[in-house]
């Protein structure tokens, strides 16, 4: 396990917290290459979808319902095999294979700020946030 991998059980939490920034890394296995691509998925103002960005282009947006599809209007550039393993990430919500990892940017997941602590860390989500979370 990476240092600041995100635990399976909380991907879904994590992805969609509103500020996220992450890499999705797939070991190499069976002959094939190591693939990675690095996200940026922020909540937009009404609250209803969140915007993607891949390698720092905009994608698309996803709505808040199961299951998870990427809306592409507008999209300046669609990066096909990086988006569809995000939204295979979502739809399975941390059941895959252990060479696939979530590894955080070291940012709460919520609001961007630098995480700390080790639950921090651990969680890809700031204690205040956290607490949050909790309340709702």
């Amino acid at each position: 396990m990476f240092r600041n991998e995100v635990r399976k059980s909380n991907i879904k939490s994590f992805i969609l917290g509103g500020s996220a920034e992450f890499t999705i890394y797939q070991e190499a296995k069976d002959g094939k290459e190591a693939q990675q691509a690095h996200y940026k998925v922020k909540i937009s103002k009404e609250g209803n979808c969140y915007f993607v960005r891949v390698n720092n282009v905009y994608q698309g947006c996803i709505y808040k319902k199961q299951p998870y599809l990427l809306y592409t209007k507008g999209a300046k550039g669609n990066n096909t095999k990086a988006t569809k393993a995000l939204l295979w990430v979502l739809n399975h919500q941390g059941d895959f294979p252990d060479e696939v990892h979530v590894l955080h940017m070291g940012t709460c997941a919520c609001c961007g700020r630098k995480l700390s602590d080790p639950l921090s860390i651990e969680l890809g989500i700031g204690p205040t946030c956290r607490a949050r979370r909790e309340e709702q």
